[in-house]
């Protein structure tokens, strides 16, 4: 009975569809297939990074924890017939991210257990092997000092970034205090840096791992430094740190070939950079977006292309006075980035001779927009948000057509619900954005006496614009900590630390609901 309940058929009274949703289904032969299913939405092809959920069309691995422990959930995905076949336990941690590459389940974890042997943030990385979901088997347990920050995933090599703090020692002997661990062992000398920027009170420690190894580390260090943004290319990985100066940000550029991590150089600029898509390399320079301050704190903001040594090669700066960047994209020898006070600036400028980088386009239109994101051949989706003349804020969606090099335009824009919000621009992995299957999906809440979390489902017609195709509820999780998938002819909406369900994709009728 207690079974029947945990997968239960639930009705229809939690959602809303358009009339013409069924019209705008996609009609590729290929949705449908096993193979078909949607991936994590990272910045960079070919360089995955860790979320909430992960799925391989076949399973959808999830995680809810308590104070203490933390439970990864194996949910076997096969429509109306979809249900919970494993779990695993882990005590004494809190698990922050998931890796699935091929048969290997990457955990990140912070180690909870204050009694540990130095008695300091830990990060914990297991390494599961799924091959049977219904039996999986830990492995190897990587861990490194410090609490998890961030992390990515090329090839079978795992690059995890954590934060130690550095304490004052009582005796040059406790080492433990001031010197970072990997896997339990004291980082030697040669593997320590302190660049000549300043003092920290941090360690940004480094470790590399080989999946295809069975979890065996390839190479590991630290660098006295504070925690900030990361952003990884094919080569290099980059992190943005604020410093103590007012409004500069210290840029570090490691390299990391094959595994091995080599600290390269490090630059610091005036101004702030928003976040990971606000940086980009091409070419072997280092584009970046970043918003500067004068001394009376008044803004304005530019774009700035280095070389591997940092050395300035172009900029084009002193743009949007007063307002400060909200987004970016790079696409190649474009780059697209929006700045906001009253009206929405979307700025386009050339890059392809980064010696003189030109501002080709501004179009301003009412709100902003604090994320971007390719969709199909020359366009642009912005998701953000406006507010009308009483105040109320309403999330927005922009589609941007980009076809003309020198022009950008507005084709279509949809104001959603009152009162509306949504964390996309602080969290890309939020959104799912399927241009062959034409659906932009994400979660929302809105809120009055009360806060509702719900997750919308659009589609895009060109002459038409933005058309809702579902309205799910979710109660029982934040807006924030949902993801959507497709997989095959069935939508999953997962929702951390509750439940999964199971949607057809021609009604979006719930037909399946599996407890966590």
């Amino acid at each position: 009975m207690g079974r029947e309940k945990e997968q239960s058929v639930a009705m229809e009274n939690d959602i809303s569809y358009a009339s013409g949703a069924e019209e705008s289904s996609p009609t590729q032969k290929d949705i449908g297939s096993v193979n078909d299913y949607t991936k994590t939405n990272t910045q960079v092809e070919g360089i995955d990074e860790a979320d909430i959920v992960k799925t391989d069309g076949k399973y959808i691995y999830s995680y809810y924890r308590d104070a203490v422990s933390s439970v990864i959930t194996i949910v076997k995905a096969d429509g109306k017939a979809s249900e919970k076949i494993g779990k695993i336990v882990l005590n004494d941690v809190q698990v922050q991210d998931l890796y699935l590459k091929d048969q290997w389940l990457v955990v990140l974890a912070n180690n909870t257990n204050t009694s540990s042997e130095d008695n300091d943030d830990q990060t914990v990385i297991y390494l599961y092997d799924v091959s049977n979901p219904e039996k999986p088997i830990c492995r190897s347990k990587n861990s490194q000092s410090g609490y998890y920050s961030d992390s990515r995933l090329t090839g079978n090599i795992l690059y995890t970034i954590s934060v130690k703090r550095v304490y004052e020692a009582e005796k040059e002997t406790d080492k433990e205090e001031y010197i970072p661990k990997v896997n339990g062992k004291l980082l030697p000398e040669d593997r320590l840096y302190c660049p000549n920027s300043g003092e920290s009170a941090q360690y940004l420690v480094f470790q590399s791992i080989d999946l295809s190894q069975s979890g065996k580390t390839i190479d590991n260090m630290a660098v006295l430094g504070a925690e900030g943004t990361y952003y990884m290319s094919e080569k290099n990985i980059y992190v943005a740190t604020e410093t103590d100066a007012w409004r500069k940000t210290k840029i570090s550029r490691y390299s990391y070939e094959k595994g091995t991590i080599k600290y390269a150089c490090e630059k610091i600029i005036n101004g702030t950079i928003l976040n990971q898509f606000s940086m980009d390399e091409y070419e072997g320079n280092l584009r970046f977006a970043a918003t500067t301050y004068d001394d009376n704190g008044k803004t304005t903001n530019g774009l700035y292309i280095v070389d591997s040594s940092f050395k300035t090669i172009g900029s084009v700066s002193r743009l949007a006075p007063g307002e400060r960047i909200y987004s970016a994209r790079f696409m190649g020898e474009s780059v697209y980035f929006v700045t906001y006070r009253e009206t929405d600036p979307l700025f386009l400028v050339d890059v392809s001779d980064p010696a003189n980088p030109v501002v080709k386009d501004k179009l301003k239109i009412p709100g902003f927009s604090d994320y971007l994101h390719p969709f199909g051949e020359n366009m642009l989706l912005g998701v953000g948000s406006i507010q009308d003349k009483e105040g109320n804020s309403y999330v927005k969606l922009s589609m941007f057509d980009i076809s003309d090099p020198e022009k950008v335009k507005e084709v279509h824009n949809k104001k959603l619900e009152m009162n509306s919000c949504q964390t996309i621009g602080s969290d890309h992995k939020g959104i799912l954005v399927d241009v062959k299957r034409n659906r932009i999906a994400f979660g929302m809440e809105s809120y009055d006496n009360r806060t509702v979390p719900f997750y919308e489902i659009f589609s895009y017609d060109n002459q038409k614009g933005f058309q809702k195709v579902a309205k799910l509820s979710m109660e029982e999780c934040y807006s924030s900590r949902s993801r959507g998938l497709y997989i095959g002819d069935y939508f999953y909406l997962c929702m951390e630390a509750s439940r999964i369900y199971v949607y057809d994709t021609k009604k979006y009728k719930k037909i399946r609901s599996i407890a966590y």
